[in-house]
């Protein structure tokens, strides 16, 4: 598996250094983690995760969206700690996971045509590469494998999407405490106020 039009769109700018792997890649996303694993895009815009990765963030994932996260492999993620997962059977997707809104999004029906066309065409929807730009442009540093340039206060808590709402943060940590937030939260209308926030 290669990625030609997403390679030449975005610069490999890491490395993780590989464990030895057991038995040879049989399905896509093996082969994506075989080719792929631990490599770093564009000075962290985007990372393809290492399989020494995976048992935390199917946690994490497990955590933060129950229901959504039912049979999904999470092998990649964007700047700001938003997650990307392979859901494989009968009805197979690339999804989103936006954990800064709780929100999940089917972005494409392969892992070839979400690297090759989603991220390439529509990088804006996919990865917000605008706001990475207006990021970095403004002196924001990029992120390392265990950080992502997240928000201080979340949108479904009313928070802005704006510079002064952004900052470098552990991803895990990240995802914990936004995890608890969307737990006490989901399900509730729009422009409910929010009080006794509990963190664990």
């Amino acid at each position: 598996m290669v990625f030609s039009r997403f390679e030449k769109a975005f610069q490999i700018t890491g490395k993780e250094a590989k464990t030895p792997e057991g038995a040879h890649a049989s399905t896509e996303i093996d082969e994506l983690f075989e080719t792929y694993g631990g490599f770093e895009f564009e000075n962290g815009l985007y990372r393809i995760h290492s399989m020494a990765k995976l048992k935390d963030w199917y946690a994490r994932l497990r955590s933060a969206f129950p229901k959504e996260s039912h049979r999904v492999t999470p092998f990649g993620q964007d700047w700001q700690g938003n997650q990307f997962g392979w859901r494989g059977g009968e009805n197979p997707a690339v999804l989103l996971f936006q954990i800064v809104n709780g929100e999940v999004y089917e972005i494409a029906s392969s892992l070839q045509v979400a690297h090759e066309e989603e991220f390439v065409e529509h990088a804006q929807e996919a990865l917000s590469i605008d706001q990475w730009r207006e990021w970095r442009a403004n002196g924001g540093a990029s992120p390392a494998a265990n950080q992502c340039v997240g928000y201080r206060i979340p949108h479904f808590l009313g928070g802005k999407d704006q510079l002064a709402n952004l900052e470098i943060c552990d991803i895990g940590v990240y995802w914990e405490i936004t995890a608890q937030l969307l737990d006490q939260t989901r399900g509730l209308p729009p422009g409910t106020p929010i009080r006794g926030v509990k963190l664990i």
